[in-house]
């Protein structure tokens, strides 16, 4: 028998390859994933938060990171997005990146 998370791992993996396969990212309007796949035009993670930040909730700091990289975008001239959640949800956190990275005025 097959365990829980075996199957959603699983089903996750099926989920991400059908959306891979209708997602396609451009120089003009590059691929934002969730999770580092292929060429890396920028990355954040914790790491690049202030210490005073690193204690907040994780909803809160994947707030925050979203607009980092909305204004990190935004100097590398990025004003287009194609939003790649990876197989996971639209909820929770990966819907907390998309609206900020829109709040901040990427077009996803």
């Amino acid at each position: 028998m097959k365990s829980k998370l075996f199957m959603r791992n699983k089903k996750r993996e099926i989920r991400r390859r059908r959306i891979r396969s209708k997602i396609k990212g451009s120089i003009q309007r590059p691929r934002v994933c969730i999770y580092k796949r292929g060429h890396t035009l920028l990355g954040l993670s914790d790491g690049h938060l202030p210490k005073t930040k690193k204690s907040l909730p994780k909803l809160k700091r994947a707030e925050l990171l979203a607009k980092l990289a909305a204004q990190k975008a935004k100097k590398l001239k990025i004003k287009s997005v194609v939003f790649d959640r990876s197989g996971y949800p639209y909820k929770g956190i990966v819907k907390i990146i998309a609206e900020s990275l829109r709040k901040e005025g990427l077009k996803l």
